[in-house]
């Protein structure tokens, strides 16, 4: 055994784990946490695929824990997330300056290089989970969306519009005069590796500068406009998107609790619950009664790529949580969801037409909380109502002799409102701060 191994022998009976990610080579990388008479310590590490022998470890003192992590198959890195609590905590030359005093902690995504476990940038923003969905899962972008990694923060705006423009400093070109041009100015946006000396070069901007300069360009002072919260109460969480290379927030948007999500070609399906008070913009839920609104829902739910909303179907049944939820999609781009539910008769309420809903039940009450069935829905493809000509961004152009009113289309003379000349946009939610 190394010396590493030895380390990890010694905390092993300490550590909780609380995330686990497998590369292509099978190597495992485990994220969690220990609690010392000092406070609790983050940590991550990394197994060898060929026998399990510890590669590397990291430990960081003054994280709460580290939660999810993600790897990034096209260029070899970590993106992880963690807790910090209420103080200034240095993690690999990195401040990260948790001091809000109407915060209990911050919360924390950084991208690692899975080689060594170095940290490359951090980003941080003020408010952790209140215990209403822990949050902190992470996922690379599709492809066709581009070099981006979301994640999901629980608390984060809570206590008010939380800027997303924290964490370590950018690196850049600096020419002769000072002028400054960061690796998150448009001239580089077309980069497919993280900023170097050369690419100075090749622009005649100067001399290259890294994220650990004294007079690095700081992240404050970047004014991307990227925040979340100030208008959904506790419980809510802050969808964010970053730019994988510089870390720099693309947008933040609130929805209710998360449970999972995943990021699509077109889009992100969410599957989560909202209490009676949280929100979800102007998006209209239907089939639930002016009782139910006021209620606690599940609901399975997709925004664009650009953080707007696109729709929020509920899950109506029997005592139906989103305890054991889970996104995954085949081959051909169908999705699938899966949650614990407390009846044989869950279904996904009016909205985007469903593939299939097959309730399972489980042996011995089996569920993740104790409940007997568990649902899996096969979503399918999105279609626009039939009297809907075309969309837009001041509304929607309705076919002659017809009307759509409340999400539904009707031929003239069935109903009383039915008036080409006097239809409502179209709205489905209003539109994230975004940079």
């Amino acid at each position: 055994k190394g010396e590493d191994d030895k380390e990890v022998n010694n905390i092993w009976h300490d550590i909780t784990v609380t995330g686990v990610t497998v590369d292509d080579a099978d190597n495992v990388y485990i994220t969690g946490y220990r609690v010392l008479e000092s406070g609790s310590s983050g940590i991550v590490f990394m197994l060898s695929g060929d026998n399990g022998s510890v590669q590397w470890i990291r430990e960081f003192p003054g994280l709460i824990q580290t939660l999810y992590s993600a790897f990034d198959a096209s260029d070899g890195m970590l993106y992880v997330t963690a807790e910090a609590s209420t103080s200034t905590t240095d993690i690999s030359g990195f401040d990260i300056i948790c001091d809000l005093q109407s915060v209990d902690g911050c919360s924390v995504i950084a991208r690692l290089s899975s080689n060594d476990g170095q940290i490359q940038w951090v980003r941080f923003a003020y408010g952790i989970s209140d215990g209403i969905g822990i949050g902190g899962e992470v996922h690379m972008a599709n492809s066709n969306d581009g070099p981006y990694v979301y994640t999901s923060f629980a608390g984060v705006g809570s206590h008010g519009p939380s800027n997303l423009d924290l964490g370590s400093s950018y690196a850049g070109c600096r020419a002769d005069d000072g002028t400054i041009t960061s690796e998150i100015d448009p001239f580089f946006f077309s980069l497919t590796e993280p900023l170097n000396q050369d690419d100075c070069d090749e622009s005649d901007l100067g001399a290259y500068f890294s994220r650990f300069d004294p007079d690095a360009f700081k992240a404050y002072s970047a004014y991307t406009g990227a925040k979340c919260g100030g208008y959904n109460p506790s419980g809510s969480h802050c969808l964010i998107k970053y730019h994988k290379l510089s870390g720099k927030p693309i947008w933040g948007s609130v929805q209710p609790t998360v449970q999972v999500f995943r990021p699509l070609a077109d889009g992100i399906i969410i599957v989560g619950s909202k209490d009676g008070s949280a929100t979800f913009d102007t998006v209209k839920v239907s089939g639930r009664t002016e009782g139910e609104k006021n209620n606690s829902m599940v609901y399975q739910s997709k925004i664009d790529l650009n953080g707007k909303g696109l729709y929020v179907q509920a899950i109506i049944g029997n005592q139906s949580s989103v305890e054991g939820a889970s996104i995954s999609h085949d081959d051909s781009g169908a999705v699938y969801i899966g949650f614990s539910t407390g009846g044989s008769s869950t279904q996904l309420g009016p909205g985007p037409p469903v593939g299939f809903v097959q309730n399972l039940e489980l042996e011995d009450n089996a569920g993740p909380i104790m409940t007997p069935y568990f649902t899996v829905a096969k979503l399918g493809e999105e279609i626009s109502p039939s009297c809907i000509q075309s969309c837009g961004v001041d509304g929607h152009v309705v076919a002659s002799g017809t009307c759509f009113i409340d999400q539904v289309c009707y031929n003239e003379g069935n109903s009383d409102t039915c008036d080409n000349d006097d239809v409502p946009p179209l709205l489905l939610t209003s539109s994230p701060t975004s940079s």
